[in-house]
């Protein structure tokens, strides 16, 4: 009976293994190729890369003070500046963009880049306009830092959403209006940082 392959061993050890089969030519070449790819090429979703395309054009990302490779080949592969991923290459965990001049709205399919998202980096720059309720979608995250922008409106309802948020900053923008009762929801809470708005209430977390 033909022996099993490790898919973990490397190139001279591979061919080896296919040599010893007996395989014709253009196997070994197709399992070559397998092997590598499954090893070193990883990819996120179209959705999520499609989702960080339209953030990178809205936020002006020519003027970024550093958008190393983005909209080159995928996120994770490629390194996209700022962007953290997991060992597949295949969820993005952190995005930190703080102090990089990013300039305009959240666009609203930032929920698009998936609930992997575990930390959200955004503080000191010039983000503009209104928090899009989608932003909820990212249910993964842990840590959201909105912080010294330009951000109005209101917090959206939505917000509540978050289940394992633990730590939320949005000190030092222009909102306004109410706090919604919503983020009482979230039991998760360590940090809430609301100071330095227009929000005509406070709530203490206990």
């Amino acid at each position: 009976s033909m022996p099993p392959i490790n898919a973990e061993y490397g190139g001279s050890s591979m061919l080896k293994v296919v040599d010893y089969l007996g395989l014709p030519s253009y196997l070994i070449v197709l399992l070559l190729l397998t092997q590598n790819s499954y090893w070193v090429h990883g990819s996120v979703s179209p959705v999520t890369r499609q989702t960080l395309t339209n953030f990178h054009a809205e936020m002006k990302g020519k003027s970024w003070h550093k958008d190393t490779n983005w909209n080159k080949g995928d996120p994770c592969v490629d390194r996209w500046h700022g962007i953290s991923c997991d060992s597949t290459n295949e969820n993005i965990l952190t995005i930190d963009l703080r102090g990089n001049k990013l300039n305009g709205r959240i666009p609203s399919d930032i929920g698009g880049i998936g609930s992997s998202l575990m930390n959200l980096y955004l503080q000191n720059n010039k983000i503009k306009g209104t928090i899009p309720p989608s932003l909820s979608n990212l249910t993964g995250l842990l840590i959201l830092d909105l912080s010294f922008n330009q951000l109005e409106g209101s917090i959206p309802y939505e917000i509540g959403n978050f289940k394992e948020l633990r730590e939320l900053y949005l000190d030092s923008n222009l909102l306004s209006g109410q706090i919604p009762l919503s983020l009482a929801q979230i039991n998760s809470f360590e940090k809430l940082s609301l100071s330095e708005t227009n929000l005509n209430c406070s709530m203490s977390l206990v």
